[in-house]
């Protein structure tokens, strides 16, 4: 389940009550023409729409990086899933219910130097000390010698998050029941031309560590897309696994060509873990509010 949302100006977004998330972190993968906001607690491709704010210069998703014209606003992953029929969701919006760590009975003990967005570089071995330390013991990924940070492409950045002892849902709606999700998500970017240089790549990791049997689980990507401007359409691809949207107008800052936006599903989790790898079922635009 694909999901690409074409949403309206932050105020609608900043009059929800937002919850504070203990210990929120951001990092920004800015090694080719984008800059992307990635948090420890969840958000990726977005500004920092949580309570304390992540305050960050870049903006959600920016493009060309450092011009400060925004294509994101907010990005997240949806999970659902069923525990003896009874529905067990586990969402990242403008809001989350995911809080930074592994999953642990209760809840993570955070650790504000362990539980961080780890961010290294080809060519700059400053973040590689930090990585081997802290990272890998919670999960961060190792290169094929399993001697050193597993660094891919031109800048690799990394985190871990749960839903584990959250037990409100996201804007005050009532309370929730834990899934016991761990996700590590690992996000990089080449600066290769030609293509590869407006490209950035997520690969999530989802554990469920909790004592509840999942079955009818789904996963998806959300993402509140911009271009400057939340009136922008939203479209798919379905052959590609494609959700975009894009300008109808000219921009009176990119011109005629403005930039199209999107995401694309490029492997899925493996049917029943052998595979093959699952398709998206759906991808839905919507305008919200």
């Amino acid at each position: 389940l694909v999901i690409s949302a074409a949403c309206p100006p932050p105020a609608s977004a900043a009059s929800r009550s937002v919850r504070a998330v203990p210990g929120v972190q951001a990092g920004v993968l800015a090694v080719n023409r984008l800059s992307m906001v990635m948090t420890n607690c969840g958000a990726f491709a977005s500004d920092g729409f949580f309570a304390p704010p992540v305050v960050s210069p870049y903006g959600g998703l920016v493009f060309p990086r450092g011009s400060g014209k925004v294509l994101g606003f907010a990005g997240g992953m949806w999970f659902s899933g069923r525990a003896s029929g009874v529905l067990r969701t586990a969402i990242t919006e403008y809001d989350t219910e995911f809080v930074p760590g592994p999953a642990t009975p209760g809840g993570p003990v955070l650790d504000t130097l362990a539980h961080r967005v780890y961010s290294i570089a080809r060519d700059d071995t400053t973040g590689y000390g930090a990585w081997m330390a802290r990272g890998v013991p919670l999960g961060a990924p190792l290169d094929s010698s399993g001697t050193a940070p597993g660094l891919i492409g031109d800048q690799t950045l990394w985190t871990v998050y749960t839903d584990a002892g959250v037990t409100t849902q996201i804007y005050n709606r009532g309370p929730r029941t834990p899934i016991g999700l761990e996700v590590q998500i690992t996000a990089y970017a080449f600066d290769r031309g030609p293509a590869l240089r407006d490209v950035a790549f997520l690969h999530f990791r989802i554990i469920h560590r909790g004592l509840e049997t999942l079955d009818s689980a789904y996963v998806g990507l959300w993402y509140d897309a911009d271009v400057r401007t939340a009136a922008i359409p939203a479209a798919s691809d379905t052959s590609l696994d494609l959700a975009y949207v894009y300008r109808r107008t000219d921009d009176s800052e990119y011109g005629a060509a403005g930039p199209a936006t999107g995401i694309q599903l490029l492997r899925g989790p493996l049917d029943s873990g052998t595979g093959p790898p699952m398709r998206a079922t759906s991808i839905v635009g919507y305008v919200n509010g």
